[in-house]
């Protein structure tokens, strides 16, 4: 009786996504479809809208072209060296860190304040003083990104120490 149960409501389960990607599909289609037909019936400027079938030739030349001298892979390598660099960075400290926070009240007091500060503060908040600090070259980008990654991977570590028994350490 409980294997026809089960089979029955895995059954809905499947039929339930199958409907919520049916919504999903559905909702993108009637956006397209709206811009598509506001840009054509000239109800907004194309200047501040522009149509999908420009920003598709748009993206098609981006992609075949490249932008201002390079591909969109080498604009993507530049991104991704970026945030692994930044990622890096925040595991070096992070971890480190968090740990010892765990281990040593004194040093969670010091650090947790300032994280507990910025840490629900939107990244691009505060990238504009990281702009006026470090310039606009990678250095602010890969600061900002150590920043929203350095929080919780900090957070992360400490709780996990506080989790374990006293005991054990």
């Amino acid at each position: 009786m409980r294997h026809i149960y089960k089979e029955k409501q895995m059954e809905h389960t499947k039929n339930s996504t199958k409907t919520e990607h049916l919504i999903s599909l559905s909702v993108v289609l009637v956006i397209l479809f709206l811009w598509f037909y506001t840009t054509s019936m000239g109800l907004v400027s194309e200047t501040l809208v522009p149509s999908p079938i420009s920003v598709w030739d748009s993206f098609l030349d981006i992609l075949k072209n490249g932008y201002k001298g390079s591909t969109l892979i080498q604009h993507l390598a530049a991104s991704m060296g970026r945030l692994i660099k930044a990622y890096v960075l925040a595991m070096i400290t992070a971890i480190p860190l968090g740990l010892l926070s765990g281990y040593n009240s004194k040093i969670r007091a010091l650090l947790e304040p300032v994280i507990e500060f910025y840490r629900p503060l939107p990244p691009l908040a505060y990238y504009t003083l990281l702009v006026l600090w470090m310039g606009i070259g990678d250095g602010s980008k890969i600061m900002l990104l150590f920043l929203a990654g350095f929080a919780p991977i900090y957070i992360a570590c400490a709780a996990g120490v506080n989790k374990v028994k006293k005991i054990m350490y």
